[in-house]
């Protein structure tokens, strides 16, 4: 059979998609933590809602720092219009910008006199003595005007950056509601779920004697089909299918797990049945809860002693240490006691 292999395939393939998704999510706080005044925790993945909410209030208060203290960008006057930066209009120009964003406060005064210790050991031919002071106040102003365009787009790439993390929080917080551990878990319980119920149904097919016995089948709860009903079938073995598949029809995954345990014990080997219940239970409330604690949760398998309302979230301790090797080691005890 090829489902335990289908299912370790899916491991991997979800145990990838976990880590490239961390990875991203590195890359994106490395980035920020220049200007982000925040500690960044040894272990990111586990049990982090705080610490998610912490970072998400830091990004929002630098967000909105920002958006506060964006410089309302003038027009650059005719001078610097279709300037190229080697023509000594664009060079002074750059040179202004460059002693502006060092802190200095240029004046005309120390511009002309500045442009003439430049032109005494410049071996250029142009001269940068020629200006008229019209055109320097505009040069200046200028440099003003470039300085507060790059306060504004630094600011703008920090926006950029916090969004981009802000983004890459919700697919790491245990908290949110698409967090990537959260979905991987939800997926594999699926496969998981789809895989129990074929591999029984083609067990049973092979063995149809059985069936009673694991079902716990009285006489009275027997599938009973009319004649009409099969006649419909061109085939005894067919008919044979349709009638394991009612059994089946309407049943949960606890079921047949609680079910397993008392027809083959040995499934059980080196499996916590409590710890695969609770499983079972916190997929359920995931799906249908929002992953909210309810009372059928709280009064069947609560061992980490929960109540009602309160969130259960997956991280990646409970994702990878827990359930991949739990549901893994289940399949092959399965398939090693329950051999097609």
């Amino acid at each position: 059979m090829g489902f335990l292999n289908d299912f370790q395939f899916e491991l991997i393939s979800q145990t990838t998609i976990v880590h490239y998704i961390e990875y991203r999510f590195e890359q994106e706080l490395n980035k920020a933590k220049e200007f982000l005044d925040i500690e960044i925790k040894e272990n990111l993945y586990n049990n982090n809602s705080n610490y998610m909410k912490l970072l998400n209030s830091i990004c929002d208060d630098l967000l909105e720092k920002n958006s506060q203290s964006y410089i309302k960008e003038k027009p650059l006057p005719k001078i610097a219009q279709n300037v190229d930066v080697r023509e000594p209009i664009g060079e002074v120009i750059q040179y202004c910008v460059e002693a502006i964003e060092a802190g200095y406060d240029l004046s005309i005064e120390e511009l002309k006199e500045e442009l003439e210790e430049i032109n005494k050991i410049s071996n250029d031919d142009c001269s940068f003595n020629d200006f008229t002071e019209e055109q320097l106040n505009q040069i200046i102003e200028t440099a003003y005007i470039v300085r507060d365009y790059h306060i504004n787009a630094k600011m703008e790439e920090q926006d950029n950056i916090i969004n981009l993390l802000k983004t890459t929080i919700k697919l790491v917080d245990n908290s949110s509601s698409s967090n990537i551990f959260r979905q991987s878990f939800i997926n594999i319980f699926s496969i998981f779920d789809a895989y129990i119920f074929e591999y029984l149904k083609q067990f049973f097919s092979s063995k149809p004697n059985e069936l009673g016995k694991f079902f716990e089948i009285k006489n009275n709860e027997k599938v009973k089909m009319t004649l009409d009903e099969i006649l419909c079938f061109d085939s005894i073995e067919n008919l044979k299918i349709e009638m394991i598949h009612k059994q089946f029809a309407g049943r949960y995954l606890s079921e047949l797990i609680s079910k397993l345990k008392n027809y083959k014990p040995d499934i059980f080997k080196d499996i916590e049945y409590p710890v695969l219940m609770e499983m079972v239970e916190r997929r359920n409330i995931h799906l249908h809860n929002k992953g909210y604690a309810d009372n059928k949760y709280c009064s069947s398998f609560n061992i980490y002693k929960l109540n009602v309302d309160d969130y259960v979230n997956i991280d990646s301790e409970y994702l990878f240490s827990k359930v991949m090797n739990t549901l893994s080691k289940f399949l092959t005890n399965i398939e090693n006691e329950l051999c097609i």
